[in-house]
């Protein structure tokens, strides 16, 4: 994580799969989910984090 905030604090993008919910969130400017190998979802941090009922129906979580 830390390699990747400094990473990001000099400008440079980077792809993170991750299930770890809060790491995630606390690394990404966007978010994509996938289900059965479609994305199903894109947009940015923000806009996701706002619409809990989309997050929590997207990510399956309750």
């Amino acid at each position: 994580a830390e390699l990747l905030e400094g990473l990001r604090g000099e400008g440079i993008a980077a792809v993170l799969v991750e299930q770890d919910l809060h790491l995630a969130f606390r690394l990404a400017d966007e978010v994509a989910v996938m289900q059965k190998g479609r994305i199903v979802h894109r947009g940015s941090l923000s806009e996701f984090r706002a619409d809990r009922d989309r997050a929590h129906k997207l990510l399956g979580v309750g």
